[in-house]
């Protein structure tokens, strides 16, 4: 959640999530993205579906947030450690995706 009043984008390295709710409002199916808008006082809810392993992080777009003097990767920033997890075809709907031709 964004406790603050400055709006972040959180942004996610080999991923896309989905957002399942803000401020617990459901949201209704909104596309998989990889960068996720918070605005200042908002909480949200994501699903992430591990669909390939490795360990990525994840950020805010904001080069202040994540440098120190310049120095990356520095301050707000976390790893999702994803290297020994089984790839997921779910969605949040339980349904399996299905790759477009």
């Amino acid at each position: 959640g964004n406790l603050g009043h400055v709006r972040h984008a959180i942004h996610f390295h080999g991923y896309h999530v989905e957002i399942v709710s803000r401020n617990n409002v459901p949201e209704t199916m909104l596309p998989a993205k990889d960068t996720i808008p918070l605005p200042g006082y908002t909480t949200a809810e994501l699903n992430l579906a591990v669909t390939q392993p490795g360990i990525f992080p994840v950020h805010p777009h904001s080069l202040t947030n994540v440098t120190d003097n310049g120095l990356y990767p520095h301050g707000q920033i976390v790893l999702i450690d994803a290297s020994a997890t089984q790839p997921s075809r779910r969605t949040r709907h339980g349904r399996s995706r299905r790759r477009r031709r």
